[in-house]
């Protein structure tokens, strides 16, 4: 009577650096996908259907409508050789500001004519006389705050408005810079002081302070109105640029994770099938199924996510891609969840990571798998040649 053998065969999983380079192989696969989808299609589509165009000039209008109600009210003096952006005519302001107190004559630059001693130019005095709305002597508070930012004494404050006179040995250097027209990178530092320590402060600090805070109407038109209007359509475009990169990343993690894995026979994606890789059941070391691919895919689903930050990168810049809403969360949650996965795989017996063990499951070399076949291919030979020689 024979005595049958047992033979043991043993299975090597996936080596750690292998296990890694699956994961990342999948991932930049989805990634790909989906830069492609929201580049050439999801987002150009996204923007027709949302009017975006439509959206952008209604912000240049309400743009020109709040710049053109400050100047129209001699708050602000509109730049001749700008480009109709608000910064442009601050810029613009600071220097017709400090024309009135560089020069004792109205005229002084027949290329600059706003430039001189002329009423209209002194701004910023000019709203806290007329318009400020928090006191009702807009002179002694415009004496007060100017006499704070005086901090490197380029001025002499008397006791009026009116007392207040740029020093001589001030008045020329400015004069002559800023005839010069030079550079903003190249200003000298009585220049810098001048509109960051006294223009830059009055300005800001106070007088747009004032409008944020208390709003400047005239002829119906508000200041703040257009600004919260603005601020309004620039949130639902932010959103707009949002939905399509969710959608482009959860459509191409659906052709890699889910799609590919689910008409594959050996359920394996694209790496997998690359790399000549399976995932087994641990227990009874066959092919996961469909049920175990949809398990796994929503799992991948979050860690993909970690890209979904960078995908309008093209259209908005780096930096800007932090100001969109949501992506960054999803960014933050996809990064630590992918942390959480490596860890698994650097520590776990059989280097199975976090959608592994959620599955039961462990990925083998299909040559390991190959190996088995042969041994019960020899096996079956073995029984049938000793079975003809009896």
């Amino acid at each position: 009577m024979s005595e049958k053998k047992t033979k043991v065969v043993e299975l090597r999983p996936l080596g750690k650096f292998k296990r890694i380079l699956l994961f990342l192989g999948d991932y930049f696969i989805t990634f790909i996908f989906s830069f492609i989808l929201f580049n050439l299609a999801v987002f150009p589509l996204a923007k027709v259907i949302c009017k975006t165009n439509q959206k952008s000039q209604e912000i240049a209008n309400l743009e020109k409508a709040s710049n053109d109600l400050l100047i129209g009210s001699g708050i602000l003096f509109e730049d001749p050789e700008g480009t109709f952006e608000f910064k442009e005519h601050v810029n613009y302001t600071f220097k017709v500001f400090l024309s009135y107190y560089a020069f004792d004559d109205e005229n002084v630059d027949t290329n600059h004519p706003q430039y001189g001693h002329k009423e209209e130019n002194e701004v910023l005095r000019h709203y806290y006389v007329t318009y400020m709305h928090d006191t009702t002597d807009g002179a002694a508070s415009y004496l007060a705050d100017f006499a704070n930012v005086n901090e490197d004494g380029m001025f002499t404050i008397g006791e009026t408005i009116n007392d207040i006179k740029l020093k001589s040995d001030y008045k020329e250097l400015l004069g002559t810079e800023l005839l010069e027209q030079t550079d903003e990178s190249k200003y000298s530092v009585n220049m810098t002081n001048f509109r960051d320590h006294i223009f830059a402060k009055l300005f800001y600090l106070h007088v747009y302070e004032d409008i944020n805070t208390n709003d400047f109407v005239k002829d119906d038109i508000s200041f703040k109105g257009c600004l919260n209007r603005i601020g309004e359509i620039n949130n639902y475009l932010k959103w707009v640029a949002t939905w399509p990169a969710i959608i482009s990343a959860v459509l191409s993690w659906g052709i890699v994770y889910l799609m590919y894995p689910m008409i594959n026979r050996e359920r394996r994606t694209m790496t997998m099938s690359v790399m000549k890789l399976n995932k087994l059941k641990m227990v009874s070391m066959v092919d996961i199924n469909r049920k175990d691919v949809a398990l796994q895919s929503f799992y991948n689903l979050l860690l993909s996510m970690s890209s979904v930050l960078f995908l309008p990168v093209l259209y908005f810049g780096f930096a800007y891609c932090f100001n969109l809403p949501l992506l960054f969360i999803l960014t933050a949650i996809s990064i630590v969840l992918t942390l959480t996965s490596l860890f698994f795989i650097l520590f776990n017996e059989h280097n199975r990571s976090g959608s592994d063990v959620l599955t039961f499951s462990v990925v083998i070399p299909t040559e390991e798998i190959d190996n088995i076949y042969k041994e019960k291919l020899n096996d079956e030979r073995s029984v049938s040649s000793q079975g003809t020689s009896e």
